[in-house]
């Protein structure tokens, strides 16, 4: 009697992921422009604003807000409470992610 072989193909699967986007208010006027949102920010997404608030300070502000992750370090870490993150409503990418998932390719006797 024969046994049923199937050989498998490695097919890989292409699937997309949404990846989100977040959106950085900064209170430009509550900001005293200490830098610790800037140091603490693992992707370097804010820097000091060229313009000043009404106290005279320059500002905090999201230079490369695509690069933002969502970690809310910088809320974490600012004494005066001047920024904060929130999830956006835009999606920031399609992450593509590659599965192998086997297949049949044929059966054997």
């Amino acid at each position: 009697m024969g046994q049923n072989i199937f050989t498998y193909n490695m097919e890989t699967l292409i699937a997309g992921i949404m990846s989100r986007s977040f959106k950085i208010v900064v209170l430009k006027d509550r900001c005293k422009g200490c830098g610790i949102c800037i140091s603490m920010c693992p992707k370097k997404v804010l820097e000091f604003s060229k313009e000043t608030n009404e106290r005279g300070y320059y500002h905090a502000y999201p230079a490369r807000i695509e690069d933002c992750i969502g970690c809310k370090f910088c809320e974490i870490y600012c004494p005066d409470f001047a920024i904060y993150i929130k999830p956006s409503d835009q999606p920031k990418a399609i992450i593509k992610v590659a599965q192998k998932i086997p297949r049949p390719l044929q059966e054997q006797e």
